[in-house]
């Protein structure tokens, strides 16, 4: 079958075709159908911009469609970027910009002021009416200097320590991420619905 994967993140589409490798499943990007829109994230949940893409891009494509949003949630500062987590000063920030203000913003918190939370849900338009969701988070905290290693569109990973795994969010394996029931996690519970 095919599958339309609604990202242009290069990162994201190549840890798609990693997940779903030796699936039998096509997948087609919008550079491959050659869409240059973009839909506006007006969602106001994770899950509502997810769903948002999703039927964005299965309205144009009329393809099994997958899309994701993630949230970057400190509560100490309301649960502050949330949705706006790529867009943190009102534009589309560099990564190098959203590592920059969240640290600035967190300033002086120290103990638990510091955590954090990555917040991630994928959905999977089958119709414009049908969507199926799948989620998962993973918690840590955000030490006063960032990682030293920066993964390209994922600058996140930079800024999240796994407490109780005692390591950065950038340097942990697949098999740790689908045991904390994040991104791989997620796309297991999707896949399902994908076969049925």
């Amino acid at each position: 079958m095919e599958l339309f994967i609604g990202t242009t993140n290069p990162s994201k589409l190549d840890h798609y075709r990693k997940f779903l490798a030796g699936s039998g499943i096509k997948i087609l990007t919008p550079t491959d159908l050659h869409i240059s829109e973009q839909p506006e994230e007006t969602g106001e949940t994770v899950e509502e911009n997810a769903a948002l893409k999703a039927r964005f891009y299965f309205k144009r494509t009329h393809i099994p469609t997958l899309a994701d949003d993630a949230g970057f949630e400190i509560p100490a500062l309301g649960n502050w970027p949330g949705t706006h987590a790529h867009r943190i000063n009102g534009h589309a920030a560099s990564d190098q910009e959203i590592i920059d203000t969240i640290i600035g913003r967190m300033g002086d918190l120290k103990g638990g002021g510091r955590k954090a939370r990555m917040h991630v849900v994928l959905a999977l338009a089958l119709s414009q009416h049908d969507i199926k969701t799948a989620g998962g988070e993973i918690s840590g905290m955000v030490p006063e200097m960032p990682y030293d290693k920066l993964m390209p569109h994922f600058p996140y990973r930079s800024l999240l320590f796994i407490t109780s795994l005692n390591k950065w969010f950038y340097d942990l394996t697949e098999d740790e991420e689908s045991r904390i029931g994040y991104r791989r996690a997620a796309l297991e519970n999707i896949k399902r619905f994908l076969s049925s």
